[in-house]
């Protein structure tokens, strides 16, 4: 353990915000295993380099017309353009472009100055002139649409547009037949035969076909078209093993080739940057403020681990290639990992880990998208299936539920992918196997852990519970009226923690085994005392010795029994530091200088909510024996005194139970002592049988 330094709490002082982030001491030990941890993750993750279909074969082998000697399949995703396809439809684009005319506006003012403006030839000329007397190039316009073009007219520093079918243009074969539809639409008098002769002279071509606009406007129409793009999805077969390479096999090879990774800096420093914000992240959000308890070091050293292992396992799945698209989440261990964090951490724990791990690996670009999601459905799947698992053999039920969640999944993301109908059956079938085999992999790995931990798992307190174990039967032949009290505050003690949220059968197993201690010297304890009480014949002072060492010598017996650290700490706090208030008066009357400290127990107040629920159950069941007479309202007034009087006393005050816990603990013990202590009826006696012997 090491202080903070002075110089960060001076300056969190001047930033209040700061102070938020302040703890009280620094683990050094915690500190540099979960360094080291992040630290292989980030050079596993980082250095990891995804074997490409490029890096795996020699593309030179390959070529048009030759036949391929294996599977070549994609290890990514990759879309690439395909060149012919994209040629073809740039052509077809092109021939829909129409070629463009340009008019010249200086034909038509020489035209005009030779006629007056009432000459009807002028009239005419000008109506031809304006809509435009196309010129027709003998070569040029087969590259452009066939039907249809684009002439252009400037005026005043603007251009007009306008697309015209070649059918209804103007050129110098159709001039005589617009003039006369001119003259007849607008009702002009019959003219004489020499007028259509004079225009059909003097008009003049002045729209004309320009090579270098129509060349422009088909290089802007050719910009417009989009490349037709070809999606491989990772896992498709590019090339098939004794197949003969065609031109889109050989495009798709270079493609893939040409996109292998390459770590740039910019990709490197994202990625870096990614993986301190998880790390900072899992810090925070395992940190005493957020988990609401100090992770103890075992624990820690057990999610550094559990963690390592889950990125080397997502990063050596990222390598293998499986065909049809089929994501390589289904070899992620995401649950497993999730599983034994809530059995051997806690479940707030594992809601953290199955939203971070997930998180790692998609940063660190061992998994994809759907990868993300399956492998993030599973880790918050497995923190609910594994609820209320009181036997080892619900893990395998759990894993049963774990693969109906994993198909649901990979349903969801099949649909999205529109994966073909030959994909599902073994992507449902892998999906299901791996909730199943996480299942019964933790079937196997937990035992060993949990023994190596030393944790109070729900099925470690279960074996600690079971009242036929040889240590039970050899306390209850060896102190029967201690065992007997043991069972009274025990069942007190689960009543009252299950109706406070806190753990039931962590108190329950904590009051079976708290007053272990006394099982070496029965007889100087009441509860085992029959007609003589050995303190009589001693010194308080003696009597307060043999009474107080039962803490200690119950820490004793249960670290030889390998209790786990919770269970030891309620052997050690069911006392915490109270005076033993009986042999103090008796020491008084003998010597009125005494301290109380000198008949106080040594041990710790009660730290958690468990501990002092124990505490509360066994002076309220110790107590309550006194009692002559019990009724429903005595009992309440009672138990009140004695809860408060430890209140009073500050044993309770590291305990976290709040005046409305306790409240709760009051009733709970007075309707589990009202039932046990109930009144009953005196029965008569029965008369003797008439020459019965008595």
């Amino acid at each position: 353990m090491k202080e903070n330094t002075d110089w960060f709490s001076k300056w969190t002082e001047n930033w209040p915000y700061m102070r938020s982030f302040r703890v009280k001491k620094i683990r050094m030990n915690v500190l540099l295993a979960s360094l080291i941890a992040f630290l292989l993750c980030g050079i596993i993750l980082l250095g990891i380099k995804h074997n490409s279909s490029a890096e795996n074969i020699d593309i030179d082998e390959y070529a048009v017309g030759k036949v391929s000697e294996q599977d070549v399949i994609a290890d990514r995703d990759i879309a690439y353009i395909d060149q012919e396809a994209s040629r073809l439809l740039r052509n077809e684009a092109l021939l829909q472009v129409p070629a463009v005319f340009i008019f010249d506006e200086a034909v038509e003012n020489d035209v005009l100055t030779a006629y007056s403006t009432d000459d009807p030839a002028r009239a005419a000329l000008k109506f031809l002139l304006d809509g435009g007397v196309f010129a027709m190039p003998f070569t040029g316009l087969e590259n452009y649409n066939k039907n249809i073009l684009e002439a252009r007219h400037e005026k005043d520093s603007t251009v007009e547009r306008e697309e015209l079918l070649y059918t209804e243009i103007i050129t110098m074969d159709t001039v005589e037949d617009a003039a006369r539809l001119f003259f007849k639409n607008n009702n002009y008098s019959e003219q004489e035969p020499e007028i259509y002769e004079t225009i059909r002279k003097n008009v003049r071509e002045n729209v004309f076909f320009s090579p270098e606009a129509s060349r422009e406007l088909a290089n802007e129409r050719i910009k417009e078209v989009k490349p037709v793009m070809i999606q491989l999805n990772k896992g498709d077969i590019i090339v098939r093993k004794g197949f003969v390479i065609n031109s889109e096999n050989m495009e798709a090879l270079n493609s893939l080739s040409a996109q292998t990774d390459r770590y740039n800096p910019s990709r490197l420093i994202a990625r870096i940057i990614a993986l301190l914000l998880c790390y900072g992240l899992i810090v925070f959000l395992l940190g005493e403020k957020s988990l609401g308890r100090l992770l103890k070091n075992s624990e820690v050293y057990l999610l550094c681990a559990l963690t390592l292992v889950y990125v080397i396992v997502a990063s050596s799945a990222s390598s293998i290639v499986f065909p049809n698209g089929i994501t390589s989440g289904i070899l992620i261990p995401a649950a497993l990992v999730v599983i034994l964090s809530e059995i051997l951490v806690g479940p707030r724990v594992a809601i953290i880990l199955a939203f971070i791990l997930p998180l790692v690996s998609f940063c660190g670009g061992v998994v994809d998208l759907y990868s993300y999601v399956f492998i993030l459905v599973s880790g918050l799947a497995a923190t609910f299936v594994i609820r209320g698992s009181e036997r080892r053999m619900d893990l395998v039920i759990a894993g049963i539920f774990l693969a109906v969640a994993n198909c649901i999944a990979m349903v969801c993301i099949l649909l999205l992918q529109q994966s073909p109908a030959g994909v599902w059956p073994a992507s449902l079938f892998w999906s299901a196997f791996n909730g199943i085999a996480q299942g019964m992999l933790v079937l196997g790995i937990l035992p060993p852990l949990e023994r190596a931990m030393n944790a109070p798992t729900t099925f470690r307190l279960i074996e600690l519970s079971d009242l036929n174990s040889p240590f039970m039967k050899r306390f209850f032949n060896a102190a029967p009226g201690t065992y007997s009290h043991s069972l009274m505050v025990a069942n007190l003690a689960e009543q009252a923690a299950q109706e406070i949220g806190a753990n039931p059968l962590l108190a329950r197993v904590g009051a079976y085994y708290h007053d272990i201690g006394k099982i070496d010297k029965p007889d100087y304890f009441v509860e085992n005392q029959t007609d003589h009480n050995k303190h009589d014949d001693i010194n308080p002072r003696l009597s307060v010795t043999v009474i107080k060492s039962h803490v200690k010598l119950g820490l004793e017996k249960g670290r030889q029994l390998r209790l786990p650290e919770e269970v030891l700490d309620v052997i050690g706090e069911h006392h915490g530091n109270s005076v033993i208030t009986w042999f103090y008066n008796e020491a008084l009357k003998r010597d009125a200088s005494i301290s109380p400290e000198e008949f106080s127990y040594s041990g710790n107040i009660p730290r958690s909510k468990e501990s002092a629920i124990v505490m509360l159950a066994d002076t309220t069941e110790a107590a309550v024996r006194t009692l002559k007479k019990t009724t429903f309202t005595s009992l309440e007034k009672y138990i009140h005194e004695l809860i408060m009087g430890k209140v009073e006393h500050g044993l309770l005050a590291d305990s976290e139970l709040t005046f409305r816990d306790l409240t709760i603990i009051q009733d709970a013990f007075v309707r589990v002592l009202a039932g046990y202590y109930h009144s009953r009826i005196e029965y008569p006696k029965e008369p003797m049988p008439e020459g019965a012997e008595t």
